[in-house]
């Protein structure tokens, strides 16, 4: 009988965790950053990559370090007329692993790939 209410708590608590989330990207120029494939009007120019290690402190909570997706990708803006296909990926590599371990996760470090395709507008 008692495990029934700790049951319907601990369903409780994990349904406070289920939500949705969206990504909003805001650019401070006129050059269109999307998502999405290549716009009418535009070719491709050049692919960029970029990997970058964000490093947070307090168990995740206060972020020490941490390159934001703008910082890598609108510098190249200025030898192109925008970009398409913007995606970041943050993954645990081993050297997280190794860094969370031994600091108990007092300190956690992620790898952050950031990729974008730097496009022109085409000649009329």
């Amino acid at each position: 009988m008692r495990l029934l209410p700790v049951s319907i708590l601990a369903l409780s608590l994990a349904l406070t965790t289920i939500g949705c989330s969206a990504v909003t990207y805001y650019t401070q120029t006129d050059k269109p950053v999307v998502t999405s494939d290549l716009p009418k009007g535009y070719e491709f120019k050049q692919h960029i990559s970029e990997s970058k290690r964000n490093i947070y402190l307090v168990w995740g909570l206060i972020p020490f370090r941490v390159v934001e997706q703008h910082e890598v990708l609108i510098p190249f803006l200025r030898t192109g007329d925008g970009l398409v296909n913007v995606t970041s990926k943050q993954e645990w590599d081993l050297l997280s692993f190794i860094i969370g371990g031994f600091t108990y996760g007092f300190v956690q470090t992620l790898n952050t790939e950031y990729a974008a395709d730097l496009v022109t507008k085409t000649p009329r």
